[in-house]
């Protein structure tokens, strides 16, 4: 899955997700407000969607589900900050080899541009950075 939004007339990859993660633009979920970003499917996918009211009326009923809510809100405020802190204090080199590691098989599937997105740069910095790293392999 990638998450993207529009910016200035173009599309602007926020962020890939893998197999058996939680998906959500979470700001936009729990105050039941539009958002700005869009899933987008890459690979043929299975989606299990859960209405905001059955969501919280679920945590509501079973603590385990409160729990479980809090845990996987706790991880997404990571993966946020851990994405914040790459693109302020990586180069899109660090930021492309840990793609590479935590979506192997993703990039397989991803179009180039997406990537390029993804990482802040163009489609010809991202063909060179490949060619550059393959060479040092």
């Amino acid at each position: 899955m990638r998450l993207y939004q529009w910016v200035n007339g173009e599309e602007r990859t926020l962020n890939f997700y893998g197999e058996d993660e939680f998906i959500s633009v979470m700001p936009s979920f729990q105050l039941q407000q539009p958002s700005k970003s869009t899933f987008e499917a890459l690979t043929p996918v299975d989606l299990i969607v859960i209405a905001h009211d059955d969501l919280y009326g679920l945590f509501e009923r079973h603590h385990v589900w409160e729990r479980l809510g809090r845990l996987v809100a706790e991880k997404k405020l990571k993966e946020m900050n851990d994405l914040r802190d790459d693109f302020n204090y990586k180069t899109p080199t660090e930021r492309y080899l840990y793609l590479t590691t935590r979506h192997p098989a993703l990039l397989q599937h991803v179009p180039v541009q997406h990537i390029a997105s993804y990482l802040g740069i163009t489609r010809v910095h991202l063909t060179r950075l490949r060619r550059q790293l393959m060479s040092k392999h």
